[in-house]
């Protein structure tokens, strides 16, 4: 910017920037000089100048890649919360008995997964496929893994089903099946064991 006539003296300005801990700033200095005499006609009597008479510091705006910068450090902290969350949850309990809820009923059953020895088998599938409702027509699959001692558990299932339930179980190579009538009993409690698949 140039300078700029003000009365008998002159205000010039200029602009840089600068950067304090990563943050830009915007330099205006101001250098005013004065004149003065007793007359328009005669010389100066004394010239005053001072090129730091007036220094500001202003805050710049945040630049596109700055913007960007601190997106992205937020997109990680957000995504990092689940890994956190993951790390501080506490371990499954392999004894404890994994249950799943078709929350269609008040029948259950429990289950006891083993293989032709009579050993528990761990994580086992449990499979069994629900015609409930009106007419039987609406359709729930539920599906649960054993323990370490071959156990699982179905709560909240009908107590009323067209053709009773029929669960089969598996792990690997091996399966069973097992079949509960509701119309004779709403708390089953089976035992399947597993046998290879006939080829």
């Amino acid at each position: 910017m140039g300078p700029i006539k003000y009365g008998r003296g002159e205000l010039a300005t200029c602009g840089c920037e600068l950067f304090i801990a990563g943050v830009p700033f915007l330099v205006a200095s101001r250098k005013i000089s004065t004149t003065l005499g007793r007359n328009p006609g005669q010389s100066p009597r004394k010239s005053l100048a001072n090129p730091l008479s007036s220094v500001s510091l202003t805050p710049m705006r945040i630049t596109t890649p700055h913007r960007i910068a601190w997106s992205t450090a937020f997109l990680v902290a957000l995504l990092s919360l689940p890994a956190l969350r993951a790390q501080s949850s506490p371990p499954v309990d392999p004894k404890s008995v994994p249950v799943i809820d078709g929350g269609i009923g008040p029948c259950s059953a429990d289950f006891t997964i083993t293989d032709a020895t009579g050993a528990a088998v761990y994580d086992a599938k449990i499979r069994v496929h629900i015609a409930y409702g009106f007419l039987y027509l609406r359709k729930l699959d539920l599906e649960v893994g054993t323990n370490a001692d071959g156990k699982a558990r179905f709560t909240g299932l009908p107590d009323r089903t067209k053709q009773g339930l029929f669960f089969r179980a598996s792990e690997g190579g091996r399966d069973g099946s097992a079949f509960v009538d509701r119309a004779k009993t709403c708390k089953a409690d089976l035992t399947i064991p597993l046998e290879k698949k006939s080829q």
